[in-house]
């Protein structure tokens, strides 16, 4: 430690019992600049800013939640943060640019998991964080970082999006596709050619009546009809002018159908695509709750029950559902070496499906059974079914072998036909009109069984009441450090940002458990 670096204690510009002064102790030993030596070419340039630092800069403003431009700023002229980082009192910085394009190389090369595991496994050493603590399971939306479109918005972007690719790539041969698809209007707006005085004005489409919107509707889909024919007879090889083109292409066909004469709209719900917007194309709709819905991502979370580390994180579209990650995070937690006994969710998590395979790995799920797999669970009232012989019998003592299957493969359905009941007293009652009567049960239907059992306990009583823990750690990290809305655009950038507030969130909880033990070791025992 320099004298610069005791002047700040003794001063107490930086106190010992503050997170700038733990960070430095306990976060900055933990990340090298050796660790990224893969993302560097030693032989060429000049000498690059340390990749540790920028690493180290990248939690500290999670911490914070700095923008790039702040965060920038602090490192040069913030002494807390200049002592967290281990910077001297005249460092002079760096552009705020940097903290971008170090994301990137963190993306590319899955660095940022790296040190996720290093601070975890900190965590580990210092006796904080058990490894066979039981865990929380759950999910929280992430906003897009983006404006809705109206269907018309969302073809122009989309041209857009193409004219300014092979703008890029050649603009004489955006003159002459622009002129031959009739989308010179657009090429001109990405130039910024200032309109004729005496043109009138374009009427902004929240200003249109109904019937001219529909007329703007068939217009530009005929644009983008024309400028993609246009663009594939060129044959241009150029990667991202073909990933443009693929994109209007994709647009144009899944949100409208007919021919140019007869040009409908298809509705948002019968569309193949889902993309909600050419600059975040990864950002899907999904719904909360059956009334709320949101255009973005989901941040998908397992958290120890009692330490609340955050173990594993991953990230997805809004529009894949909790049931879809469970077994993702139940295999990422392992691979985090940690060994739970029990995974606590909600609803989401209690199919019979990711109970198998969470026994499987030996972890036992407490959570409330799906509406559907509650009735799945048991058969109907009277009826025996035998998991081994595969067969239902009925309360008078009909067995039935005769079964198929459900769409999703789950549910097994056992058919009691006319001619099996023959001479039953309560065949006409049972079967009816419909020439036979049926049982379902689920293929799982001995972990739903035990599950409603454990259900009826006070452990699962207990159990609930621990699974609300997790909803302050997102509260934190929503009110704290910026995680309700995307800060970036495109899926891989979003999990960095999870993945980073994520670390955040556990620097922060080791700081605030050693504080705790240290301030409980302090404290003399009352004599007796």
């Amino acid at each position: 430690m320099s004298e610069y670096e005791k002047l700040l204690i003794d001063l107490d510009i930086v106190k010992k019992n503050s997170l700038f002064y733990a960070f430095r102790e306990l976060i900055l030993p933990l990340v090298k600049d050796g660790d990224f030596s893969s993302f560097y070419d030693l032989d060429k340039g000049r000498d690059s800013v340390s990749p540790a630092l920028l690493s180290l800069a990248l939690i500290l403003q999670r911490i914070l939640n700095y923008s790039d431009r702040k965060m920038a700023q602090a490192i040069r002229v913030d002494l807390e943060v200049k002592y967290a980082l281990g910077l001297p009192i005249l460092y002079p910085g760096f552009h705020y640019s940097l903290l971008s394009i170090h994301r990137n190389r963190l993306i590319q090369g899955g660095a940022g998991r790296d040190i996720f595991d290093r601070v975890l496994h900190l965590a580990q050493e210092k006796g904080l964080l058990s490894k066979d603590e039981d865990q929380i399971l759950d999910s929280t939306h992430i906003v897009a970082d983006i404006a809705l479109p109206t269907a018309s918005g969302l073809v122009r972007q989309a041209i857009v999006h193409l004219l300014r690719a092979i703008e890029k790539l050649d603009p004489s041969l955006a003159d002459k596709i622009s002129d031959a698809s009739g989308t010179r209007k657009y090429l001109d707006k990405i130039r910024k050619v200032k309109p004729d005085p005496d043109t009138p004005r374009e009427k902004k489409e929240y200003e249109m009546t109904p019937d001219e919107k529909k007329a703007l509707f068939v217009q530009v889909v005929r644009e983008g009809r024309a400028l993609a024919r246009v663009c594939k007879e060129e044959h241009i090889e150029d990667e991202s002018v073909k990933e443009a083109l693929a994109l209007l292409i994709e647009i144009v066909e899944s949100i409208a159908k007919g021919d140019d004469d007869n040009i409908t709209r298809i509705p948002p719900k019968e569309r193949k695509c889902k993309i909600q917007s050419v600059h975040d194309p990864d950002a899907r709709y999904g719904k909360k709750t059956p009334k709320t819905g949101y255009v973005g991502y989901k941040a998908h979370i397992a958290m120890s029950s009692e330490s609340r580390f955050i173990t594993y994180t991953e990230t997805t579209p809004m529009d894949v559902g909790d049931p879809t990650m469970a077994p993702e995070l139940i295999k990422g937690v392992a691979r985090e070496g940690l060994s739970p006994g029990k995974a606590i969710g909600d609803t989401q998590y209690g199919s019979g499906k990711f109970r198998e395979f969470a026994a499987g790995h030996g972890v036992q799920v407490s959570a409330p059974l799906f509406p559907r797999a509650q009735s799945a669970s048991r058969v109907k009232e009277g009826f025996i079914y035998d998991p081994e012989a595969c067969t239902v019998t009925c309360p008078l003592g009909k067995t039935s072998r005769s079964r198929w299957y459900s769409a999703d493969g789950e549910v097994m359905v056992y058919k009691f036909s006319r001619k099996m009941c023959r001479g039953c007293p309560r065949a006409e009652d049972c079967i009816g009109n419909k020439g036979y009567m049926s049982a379902s049960v689920s293929m799982y239907h001995e972990e739903l069984k035990a599950a409603a059992s454990y259900n009826e306990t006070k452990a699962f009583q207990r159990d609930k009441a621990i699974r609300a823990r997790i909803e302050a750690k997102f509260g934190e990290a929503k009110r704290f450090h910026g995680m309700a809305r995307a800060i970036y655009r495109y899926l891989k950038k979003v999990d960095l940002q999870v993945l980073f507030t994520a670390i955040a969130l556990n620097v922060k909880r080791i700081f605030t458990l050693l504080k705790d033990r240290k301030s409980s070791a302090l404290i003399e025992p009352i004599a007796a």
